[in-house]
């Protein structure tokens, strides 16, 4: 879909960045593995790239995630434009 798009609008894209959200992995933290569900969010370790999506109407931004910290979880939120949360939109 994505090229059909560039190719109608002309364009070649730069830099293509292909992740979901809302998904559980097998992760390695504090010396044992464990899972980790990422609800609204990316990973983003060190030099992997993600993306922080605006809603209607606001930017949305290509990021890098830089070192490590220890006890960081290491992660991109998710929806941070539009001032609405989840219960917002879901009435609660």
């Amino acid at each position: 879909m994505m090229q059909a798009v560039l190719g109608i609008l002309g364009l070649t894209p730069t830099t293509e960045v292909n992740i979901h959200h809302n998904y559980a992995a097998i992760e390695h933290h504090f010396g044992k593995d464990v899972w980790v569900h990422r609800k609204g969010a990316t990973r983003a370790r060190s030099g992997e790239q993600g993306i922080i999506p605006g809603s209607m109407g606001t930017a949305s931004y290509i990021v890098e995630g830089l070192r490590i910290v220890p006890k960081a979880s290491s992660h991109v939120p998710m929806e941070q434009g539009d001032g609405w949360g989840e219960s917002k939109r879901n009435g609660h």
